[in-house]
């Protein structure tokens, strides 16, 4: 390995941490069913979406994952070290940025915990005596801009809380990570630039992603006040539905909306019925079909060519990320 090369040192934590951070999925989720009694005696069903009990070879899994990530995280403190000192800096900058940053504290104290054992005698950095606990399964939706359903973009992940001998709750443990690894990209780029074009490359690349999301986000309020204006609707007879189309299906007798999306789908016979599958990209994305007869039906009528565009664009982009 090579011990002193930081620039290889940063591509060793990137590789271990990055599956961890993008939300790698352990397992698929589970949907479990509860019988509950309501507060009138009433016998319902609850269902929940999840990863279900972790195993005891799962954690230990985890353990694993979480103490490579600390121990890569930790240790790129000395190669820093050597890094500075051989600029002519004094080494103790990287001790001062350690000391002045709580999850870098932390990250120091749970990696010589790991080494040493529990609690510390000495070289306590955070003087928390922090502890990693209640290690387990964590259903997340990691796409973050909006249109996110729970049932089809749910990964099963890990998790951990990081406490302090209280049991009081510093950090969930990848925010600490998330956290750690910004304030040492921040360090590298502003006393060893020579260094940084990994850590520049990782910078430039999260820049992109959140400025793409900001687009994303900006657009999405532009069409949810589009969508959301119900002179925007208007009714639409049962023999001109047509698959593109953004509609509304209304129920037959007091016109409630039922569902609100796009036409995947022409109109198609399934025996003597005929129905349409609508795409919810409102909020949920999820597909549903309807008989035709017996709906009322609305369509969206933009007010001109530019918002039909902007509302197309928007998603056409949403669909390709989502991987519709």
């Amino acid at each position: 390995m090579k011990f002193n090369d930081i620039d290889y040192r940063i591509k060793v934590l990137f590789k271990s941490v990055e599956p961890y951070l993008a939300y790698k999925e352990i397992k698929k989720g589970v949907t479990t069913e509860e019988k509950i009694i309501d507060k009138d005696g009433k016998e319902l069903i609850r269902i929940s979406f999840g990863g279900g009990q972790i195993t005891e070879n799962e954690t230990l899994e985890a353990q694993i994952e979480i103490n490579t990530i600390l121990d890569n995280l930790a240790n790129l403190k000395d190669n820093l070290k050597k890094g500075i000192a051989q600029k002519g800096l004094n080494k103790q900058l990287v001790e001062d940025y350690i000391n002045g940053n709580l999850s870098l504290q932390i990250i120091t104290d749970l990696d010589n915990q790991i080494k040493h054992g529990y609690p510390l005698t000495k070289s306590k950095r955070s003087n928390l005596d922090p502890k990693i606990e209640d290690i387990r399964h964590e259903l997340a939706v990691p796409m973050g801009i909006g249109f996110s359903n729970v049932f089809t973009d749910g990964k099963v992940v890990y998790e951990a809380d990081i406490n302090d001998k209280d049991g009081n709750r510093i950090f969930l443990f990848r925010n600490l990570i998330e956290n750690a690894i910004e304030l040492w990209e921040k360090f590298i780029v502003r006393h060893l630039p020579e260094k940084a074009s990994e850590v520049q490359k990782r910078m430039d690349a999260r820049e992109k992603v959140e400025l793409a999301n900001k687009k994303i986000v900006e657009t999405q309020i532009k069409c949810d006040l589009i969508s959301n204006k119900e002179d925007y609707w208007h009714f639409i007879e049962n023999e001109n539905l047509k698959g593109g189309m953004y509609l509304k299906v209304l129920d037959n007798e007091n016109l409630k909306e039922i569902w609100k999306g796009v036409a995947i789908s022409n109109p198609f016979k399934e025996g003597i019925v005929t129905y349409i599958t609508i795409r919810e990209i409102f909020s949920g994305w999820l597909d549903n079909s309807y008989n035709i007869e017996e709906k009322k039906w609305k369509i969206l009528s933009f007010k001109d060519k530019e918002e039909a565009e902007m509302f197309n664009n928007h998603y056409l982009e949403l669909n390709k990320l989502r991987g519709k």
